[in-house]
């Protein structure tokens, strides 16, 4: 674990992750259909949303930053 990604630690684990945790105890789910009905199955469908907030906050201020560069260099150049 990084330190970027120190909040996604803390969520729930999506089904790739899961796997990855599965396989470090010793017992690896077959694929990814059980590890997918594992997680309908303990967590229902908001299951695979489980942590998209924290996603979210991490994500949203590096896109805003390059939409806003993008937009500015666009009127620098003279590229409108």
């Amino acid at each position: 674990m990084t330190a970027s990604f120190s909040m996604h630690a803390e969520t729930a684990a999506p089904p790739a992750c899961a796997l990855q945790v599965a396989g470090a105890g010793g017992h690896m789910p077959e694929s990814y259909t059980s590890v997918i009905r594992g997680v309908m199955r303990t967590r229902g469908l908001k299951g695979f949303y489980a942590g998209i907030i924290p996603e979210y906050c991490k994500v949203l201020p590096g896109v805003a930053i390059a939409f806003c560069t993008y937009e500015q260099m666009k009127t620098w150049l003279g590229a409108d």
